[in-house]
């Protein structure tokens, strides 16, 4: 699992770079959105999930530690992202922060990334994914802006 966490925290680190507190919403989002799109397609971490899910179930805690490596651990950079913006009145005051974490990004992930794993086609073009990021970034702001 060292190799992963390698992996992982040098993908990390590439997309947690473009949650400036001081930068719009939209525009430190959208970056974010899009960055976390290209790690998640990039051959190296497509691969990993794909073996990771496919072993999981026959080795004891690899499932869980991956998803507390990955997908936790992003939610929880996020999530503190989104109460730092909270504290200056550009988050829903009254929004669970965590639920917001998740929320976008699984927003972010709802269109071609989900087609890209389910069918194994070709990593989406550029477009695609800011088309993709710009509808959760849109939605996500018209959920959680400010009251």
């Amino acid at each position: 699992m060292a190799v992963a966490e390698d992996l992982i925290d040098e993908y990390g680190a590439r997309i947690e770079i473009a949650l400036v507190r001081d930068r719009p919403l939209e525009e430190a989002l959208g970056e974010f959105g899009r960055h976390l799109l290209a790690a998640l397609m990039s051959e190296p971490i497509t691969a990993l999930r794909r073996i990771v899910t496919a072993e999981a179930h026959g080795i004891a805690g690899l499932g869980a530690a991956f998803h507390e490596q990955g997908m936790a651990r992003g939610w929880r950079i996020v999530a503190q992202y989104f109460a730092d913006l909270q504290q200056l009145g550009r988050i829903r005051s009254d929004a669970d922060c965590m639920r917001a974490a998740q929320h976008f990004i699984a927003l972010c992930q709802s269109g071609c990334y989900q087609e890209f794993m389910a069918k194994g086609t070709r990593k989406p073009n550029a477009q695609m994914i800011a088309e993709d990021v710009e509808a959760a970034v849109n939605t996500f702001c018209a959920a959680y802006g400010p009251n």
